[in-house]
């Protein structure tokens, strides 16, 4: 009896499973093909769709949209795991948030902590839409281990709570779906498209994970350190296709010397688990330890290291997004870090030999991938959360016993408001910010009342001191003597240098009377009693978006040419005014301190040197290059309220460029690109060239007239020799065995008297990426001005510098006259990414010089 009773139970078991599988709507199915078909792509609706369906049809997932996109798409996370745990999701998230803070257990409850919880894992696909991947196997993933009952993905269900992003950039996604579609089956069928697959920043979204300026960045980092607090994170990538066909790590050096050492073997370990999973699938060219380095700080899964999160990076190689491609063995070439010839190593013991390459082999390795990575999650989920928590707790530990023990914030800064913004960034990353109740002294130094301080004794220690310390990259070099290994992105990114914020670090154990900030928000200030008008300090970089706002208002802003005292206290040169009296200037006047917290001084007198500034018809030069430094380049614009009017190729050969515009401003693009654009026959004939012999002419007649043509940094050699500037550039012929500075921040001398250099300090920072310096050379003709100079020596702040002496003294930003107008020639990066806050000045200065 009892064994009939089995039977029919095992009967009724086999019945039910594939049932309820059925009942769960399959991709190809929904989608009407087979996702990785060749010539295929699911638009970015089609998935949502998709997924809101299956979340109807399983108590396995929960799909939440967590906000908008830049474009106004919805922005997904699935939550996916058995029915039990998302019944009790509340309590594994709480238990993940107290692991992550390193505070609260006893051992004997650590080890029931661990034993009861889940390892929670990020999965996100397709920050790059170009890398369509991720964001198509997703469907798949979700959908195996919702239906799939096999041991694996039971026990992944069992033990591991995922969180899966479908798309980190649906905008792209639906931009490269577009263009690809509509070029199938024509000449430009594999054509990139001549603008960027993020609206504002392109590449560079996967280089905004600790500024947060835009959306998608805000929404996922929210989940990281607000909300979930996962152990694992895998951010799903593509990458060329000349060599291996996935990376996965361990990473290559050099190693960043914050991140726990347990975290770096945790990291490999998980790698290595892949790679051993991938390879146990004869899947061939499965690489580890090699060209992607344990350095920089600024990749979403890279900051995760520096939360005690296990970062993982996949890589697949591409194809020409969904179409095919064919590569012979000689077409595969090696010469990279970890890989100096094509042949079997022991970080890639099995070659892929050539053959073709399709989006389905994209999503197999991507699919066998992730499953590996939760696999490995699910086996190891109490070593996993474990570590977390001992990782965790040793930073609390190490910053209570060892320096640095904090980094203080005097609230006696040259712009106070950017102080506040950076504090406030820091609590976006899950960092803790305390304010003293009372004075205090630290390291003998006192230290007013309403201080902030940055703890170095918290579960975020490593991330917090990295953005706030001063990097030393190696000097690591391709061969005895030769040029410097360079990093795979930026050498230094120290935020304090970069937003110009004065940071003290605190090297002896001290006391005060701390109160943590829930958030970092500079206080609103007084409206004061005018005489004359409002002072608005040039030193705030705030300032030009209250400029802005009152000029968008149609409110006169007027600026001083000379220093002013003003409430008893002395400004520089280029501060605004708002005059008492003209219309809508008390109103302008009270939302400026209402809305952007910008302090307005009392000015009893007319002020010498008086101008007023007027409305700016500024150019913004787009060319068909899908152009980084153009978009960050438009959201730095918008953000600080300045107008522009996109300009191409075809208006600048047009000419009578001086009739439309003021300001023309070309951002750090090489002059060769801007010259030539693409070549004919790559790209569709109406975004093929540049704006040619014709269009660098119509620039010279628009500065002749009396135009601002303003040219960053790589930009700069498009007028250097082709306009006869009496200036070359100083780095142009240099090896990088003699001279090598990659993504790093270096002391600059600036004349606050020029107006290119209004509201800097004379001894400023500016971010330098193998950047152009200048020598003037003397001229009869010409009269050259010079706004910053380099130091004689010293010049290194963070991150790496090789031949100090190559540019030592040499000129960083200059303007030259050129008939009625100007060249503003700025040659470092002054935006670098949104976060060089410190020189948006520089740029801003730029555009408003017409009024001098």
């Amino acid at each position: 009896m009892k064994r009939k009773l089995f039977l029919c139970a095992a009967v009724l078991l086999l019945a039910v499973t594939p049932v309820w599988a059925q009942d769960v709507t399959d991709p190809a199915s929904f989608f009407g093909f087979k996702l990785g078909s060749d010539f295929k792509l699911a638009d970015w609706p089609q998935i949502v769709d998709y997924f809101h369906l299956i979340d109807s049809q399983s108590d396995r997932i929960q799909v939440k949209e967590l906000g908008k996109s830049t474009r106004g798409n919805p922005f997904l996370l699935a939550v996916i795991s058995s029915e039990q745990n998302l019944a009790n999701l509340e309590e594994y998230r709480s238990l993940s948030r107290k692991l992550a803070s390193g505070r609260g257990f006893t051992e004997e409850a650590l080890n029931e902590a661990v034993a009861r919880g889940k390892a929670v894992v990020l999965i996100t696909c397709s920050i790059h839409a170009t890398e369509v991947g991720g964001t198509q196997s997703s469907p798949l993933l979700a959908y195996r281990l919702i239906t799939d009952d096999s041991p694996r993905t039971r026990r992944i269900r069992e033990n591991v709570i995922l969180l899966l992003v479908p798309s980190f950039n649906p905008d792209g996604l639906r931009m490269v779906k577009e263009w690809y579609d509509k070029y199938l089956n024509t000449p430009f069928e594999a054509s990139r498209m001549p603008w960027l697959y993020h609206y504002y920043v392109g590449h560079d979204n996967n280089r905004d994970a600790f500024m947060l300026t835009q959306k998608e960045s805000k929404l996922v980092n929210r989940v990281l350190y607000h909300d979930w607090f996962p152990q694992l994170y895998q951010d799903m990538h593509q990458m060329g296709n000349r060599a291996a066909r996935i990376f996965v790590p361990p990473f290559y050096d050099p190693l960043n010397p914050n991140i726990d050492p347990l975290l770096v073997r945790e990291i490999s370990l998980t790698g290595l688990y892949m790679a051993e999973e991938l390879q146990a699938r004869d899947l061939k060219g499965v690489i580890t330890g090699a060209m992607f380095t344990h350095w920089w700080q600024g990749g979403f899964l890279r900051t995760g290291w520096f939360h005690n999160v296990i970062g993982i990076l996949s890589e697949v190689a591409s194809a020409n997004l969904a179409s095919p491609i064919f590569q012979r063995k000689s077409d595969l070439r090696a010469g990279f870090k970890g890989l100096q010839a094509y042949r079997p190593a022991v970080n890639y013991p099995d070659p892929w030999e050539g053959g073709w390459w399709r989006l389905s082999d994209i999503l197999r390795y991507d699919l066998e991938a992730g499953q590996a990575l939760l696999d490995f999650a699910a086996r190891h989920k109490e070593d996993i959360l474990r570590n977390m928590y001992r990782m965790a707790s040793r930073a609390v530990k190490r910053g209570k016993e060892t320096p640095p023990f904090a980094y203080v914030v005097p609230p006696q800064q040259w712009d106070p408001l950017e102080a506040y913004h950076m504090l406030e960034i820091l609590q976006e990353g899950g960092v803790q910010v305390h304010y003293a109740k009372s004075g205090f002294v630290a390291d003998n130094i006192p230290y007013p009342p309403g201080t902030h301080v940055v703890l170095m004794s918290q579960s975020y220690r490593a991330y917090a001191k990295d953005l706030l310390e001063p990097q030393r990259y190696p000097d690591m070099r391709q061969y005895q003597g030769g040029p410097p290994l360079p990093p795979y992105d930026a050498a230094g990114w120290t935020l304090p240098f970069q937003m110009g914020v004065r940071v003290v670090e605190v090297t002896s154990p001290f006391k005060a009377e701390l109160v943590r900030l829930d958030k970092a928000e500079a206080p609103r200030p007084h409206m004061p009693k005018p005489g004359f008008g409002y002072l608005i300090d040039t030193r705030l970089t705030d300032s030009f978006r209250a400029v802005n706002l009152a000029l968008g208002a149609g409110v006169p802003v007027y600026r001083i040419r000379a220093k002013v005292r003003a409430g008893g206290k002395e400004f520089p040169p280029g501060c605004f005014v708002l005059r008492r009296g003209d219309r809508g200037s008390r109103a302008a006047a009270r939302r400026i301190v209402a809305e952007l917290r910008v302090p307005l001084v009392a000015l009893k007198e007319k002020p010498a040197g008086l101008y007023r500034l007027k409305k700016v018809r500024l150019g913004l030069y787009q060319p068909w290059l899908a152009s980084m430094h153009e978009g960050w380049s438009r959201w730095l614009l918008e953000h600080y309220g300045f107008p522009y009017t996109l300009l191409h190729n075809a208006e600048v050969k047009a000419g009578s460029l001086r009739d439309r515009y003021d300001v023309i401003y070309i951002p750090d693009i090489r002059a060769e690109g801007i010259l030539r654009g693409r070549p004919e026959g790559t790209v569709p004939p109406q975004y093929a060239g540049g704006i040619g012999p014709e269009g660098l002419e119509n620039l010279r007649a628009f500065v002749e007239q009396g135009g601002v043509l303003v040219v960053m940094d790589a930009a700069s050699d498009l007028v250097l020799k082709p306009m006869g500037l009496p200036l070359v550039n100083l780095t142009e012929k240099l090896k990088p065995a003699e001279f090598f500075c990659p993504g790093s921040i270096l002391a600059a001398d600036f004349d606050p008297g020029h107006p290119l250099a209004y509201g800097m300090p004379p001894g400023g920072m500016v971010y330098f990426s193998r950047s152009t310096v200048y020598k003037v050379i003397p001229s009869f003709n010409t009269k050259v001005e010079v706004a910053a100079k380099y130091p004689r020596k010293n010049l290194l702040k963070s991150g790496y510098l090789l031949g100090e002496k190559k540019i030592a003294s040499g000129v960083a930003a200059a303007t030259v006259g050129i008939g009625k107008g100007k060249v503003v020639l700025i040659g470092f990066d002054a935006i670098n990414r949104a976060q060089a806050h410190s020189t948006f000045k520089v740029l801003f200065n730029a555009i408003y010089f017409p009024a001098e």
